[in-house]
């Protein structure tokens, strides 16, 4: 009975630990998709700011770049000619330039493809790093736009595999170690000391997609741990190997205790009532017994016993023990998993949708065939608060006009943030005389005096509209058209609007 009961222990022990470590390799799994959003994020920035520029070709000028580039919250923008001249600049510092073969620039002028994301490279012009990417115009000239990779690499580097390892092994009492295999079979991540080995061949059937154990001697602690290896997988493929190694301390202390405590029930049973009232003891036995068999190893739950008795009562403290540790990592699982739902789906500022979340809705939209009407809102002269009273500044106005967007009024209507000091609203309907009203109530919201640090200000906006399916049928040809739409309403002035079937009628 004693070693059914503590096979069992140490059964339920090396389940929660394969559990723990499934929990993690998901985490690392989120923090990949997080880092594949960022990326796709800042990707799509720049190409927004390409496009843009390639739609407004015909006005270009340096200070046009300049404000598209503060606008989309870029670092730089140039305009190319087909033979890799630099003729505008957002930087006015390059203009003139040119390129030569063994450029970055030059392999994708000889390639033809319309668009090309280059990722993060160092600047051939100094020794900052940028993600940079190209798009060509149908005929031949091209722009470029970049982002310093800086703010990239910080957002990355929060997600990373040496972040996550470090992560496990400082919130775990229990972990003694962890690292991470790739699918090269090189360890990049390791909290180990540098002088450790290990042996790779070990983990083969993990990069098969199976969870494996082995108890091996580790140095730093000098006793052996339970390590779990486990395959890390996105797409369906096995892309590394997180292994974690857990102290046996805590089993080895737990199980002594159990054994300890019935062999000296035993013993104070023979010498107190003799041999047979031995089976006096086999109640209490069973009861234990049950209650390991009944250890849910999904959801850390166990039955147990109402009143068990003081003798039995340490022995189902360590069960309860156990018990927490499986409910907290599966609470720590679903709170990741609402963290990145919100990090893939939201503006990190304002927390309305981003615009990945209103692609989204665009698309559900259209499906549903259901007519709307898309509001580009854009803050007029947004970039002179940001030079003279600093980008916090700028991001506690932003806050603010959020704030009265996600206000009554406009609970009925799907708000994002698209960038910069631009919004969006989406309204499910066509009749210009509904939408007229809810521009309206956005002037008078909007423009109503704002106070920040003890300071008071008035802004204006400029707003484009398009509408679905008059003005497009997909939603980038509606935001573009929304977004020419308010360009032209910036020139006839403050708190003006136009809708994109008056710009087609001045473009004929």
């Amino acid at each position: 009975f004693f070693n059914v009961s503590t096979r069992s222990f140490k059964s339920i022990y090396a389940k929660s630990g394969s559990d723990i470590s499934k929990t993690y390799a998901e985490r690392v799994v989120q923090s990949i998709a997080i880092e594949k959003q960022i990326i796709e994020n800042l990707n799509e920035r720049l190409i927004a700011a390409a496009s843009m520029v390639i739609y407004h070709r015909d006005m270009l000028s340096n200070e046009y770049l300049e404000e598209i580039a503060s606008r989309q919250q870029v670092h730089y923008i140039w305009w190319y000619n087909p033979e890799g001249e630099i003729l505008y600049d957002s930087t006015d510092t390059f203009v003139g330039w040119k390129s030569t073969p063994g450029d970055p620039i030059h392999n994708f002028m000889v390639s033809g493809d319309d668009i090309f994301i280059e990722g993060i490279r160092e600047s051939t012009e100094s020794d900052d790093f940028y993600m940079v990417i190209y798009k060509r115009a149908s005929d031949g000239y091209f722009v470029e736009t970049a982002l310093n990779a800086d703010y990239a690499i910080e957002l990355i580097d929060m997600h990373s595999y040496k972040n996550v390892v470090k992560d496990i092994v400082e919130n775990n009492s229990h972990v003694e170690y962890a690292f991470i295999i790739d699918d090269t079979k090189e360890i990049v991540a390791d909290s180990r000391p540098n002088n450790e080995t290990t042996n790779i061949n070990f983990y083969n059937d993990a990069f098969l997609g199976e969870t494996i154990s082995q108890e091996i001697y580790y140095s730093v602690s000098d006793h052996n741990v339970l390590e779990f290896a486990t395959p890390i997988i996105v797409d369906d493929e096995v892309i590394a190997v997180l292994s974690v190694g857990y102290s046996l301390d805590f089993y080895r202390e737990t199980s002594n205790y159990i054994i300890l405590i019935l062999i000296s029930v035993a013993i104070g049973t023979i010498i107190t009532f003799g041999i047979v009232e031995i089976f006096q003891l086999i109640k209490p036995l069973i009861v234990i017994e049950n209650a390991i068999s009944s250890f849910d190893l999904d959801t850390g739950t166990y039955e147990r016993p109402k009143n068990p008795t003081k003798t039995f009562e340490r022995a189902f403290n360590a069960l309860d023990s156990l018990s927490y540790r499986i409910q907290a990592a599966n609470r720590e699982t679903k709170a990741l998993y609402e963290e990145v739902k919100a990090l893939a789906m939201n503006d990190f500022l304002t927390n309305l949708p981003n615009r990945y979340n209103l692609t989204n809705k665009l698309e559900e939209l259209i499906n549903e065939n259901q007519e709307f009407a898309v509001l580009f809102i854009d803050i007029d002269d947004f970039k002179i608060y940001n030079d003279t009273k600093g980008h916090l500044f700028g991001d506690r106005l932003l806050i603010k006009i959020s704030e009265i967007l996600q206000s009554g009024f406009y609970n009925n209507y799907f708000i994002s943030r698209y960038g910069g000091d631009e919004f969006i609203v989406i309204i499910k309907t066509n009749s210009k005389e509904a939408i007229d009203n809810v521009i309206t109530n956005l002037y008078n919201d909007l423009t109503e005096p704002i106070e920040i640090e003890d300071s008071t200000f008035v802004i204006n906006l400029s707003i484009g509209i398009s509408m679905y399916p008059i003005h497009g049928d997909n939603p980038t040809d509606l935001i573009q058209n929304a977004d020419a739409a308010m360009f032209e309403s910036k020139s006839r002035g403050n708190n003006k609007h136009v809708y994109y079937d008056e710009l087609k009628k001045d473009l004929k």
